[in-house]
């Protein structure tokens, strides 16, 4: 318990360091689709950051912020909660044994479990 209580307050932290990424990645994204005369064009990365920061405030750096963060935590709880059992599964089949193939199998499936549950736990929340 004490673990998952760690790995959930990483996640938070890494959702909150990324989340302007985020906002700059989504925006530069969706540029295109935009009318001509709503588009932001930013040159890249950091001239994004700038003017964010120049024309709408440090604040819309967190736009998204609940989103992200849930979607780390999900993601991570997800994953640990489901790779132990996994392993323990295929194991237990006498089919593999402690190996790399073992560990592989099991991430990918404990991915399939975490990617399944933030889309049927966030599904509809829109963050930029």
């Amino acid at each position: 318990m004490v673990c998952f209580q760690i790995n959930r307050s990483d996640d938070r932290i890494g959702g909150a360091v990324g989340n302007p990424a985020d906002v700059l990645n989504v925006r530069m994204q969706n540029d295109k689709a935009l009318p001509p005369d709503q588009r932001r064009n930013y040159k890249n990365v950091l001239n994004g950051l700038i003017r964010l920061v120049r024309e709408e405030g440090p604040m819309a750096l967190t736009r998204g912020l609940i989103a992200n963060t849930s979607r780390g935590v999900f993601m991570t709880a997800g994953q640990l909660a489901s790779y132990d059992e996994f392993k323990k599964l295929l194991l237990k089949t006498g089919l593999m044994k402690d190996n790399l193939a073992t560990h592989f199998t099991a991430s990918f499936m404990a991915g399939f479990v975490a990617t399944t549950l933030y889309h049927f736990q966030l599904e509809g929340i829109s963050h930029v």
